[in-house]
């Protein structure tokens, strides 16, 4: 089993959003969406590949952090691949991270 298959997809929350850009960051360009409330989400796999981390031992961080884990929304996301769900984290919450 996999960890992915281990997360309790109920703990983590889904967000509608009302729009998608790409914004730069560290030279390389994440996905962040604002959602209808207003918040605005950067995805954690792409904030982990532009700082040189792996994103599985992150998400476990952030969902053991109860102030990191309120910020932590699964957002469906255009991609290459098509519409996906991904993981995404309050932008007011990263620098906690």
């Amino acid at each position: 089993m996999s960890f992915e298959d281990q997360i309790d997809e109920t703990s983590v929350l889904e967000e509608q959003i009302e729009r998608q850009e790409l914004v730069p960051f560290q030279g390389d360009e994440l996905a962040a969406a604002m959602s209808v409330s207003g918040d605005i989400f950067v995805t954690l796999t792409g904030v982990c590949n532009a700082v040189g981390l792996s994103m599985r031992p992150q998400l476990r961080r952030i969902l053991n952090s109860p102030p990191l884990a309120k910020g932590l929304r699964r957002i469906a996301l255009h991609t290459r691949g098509g519409r996906q769900q991904i993981y995404c984290l309050r932008i007011d919450r990263v620098a906690l991270w």
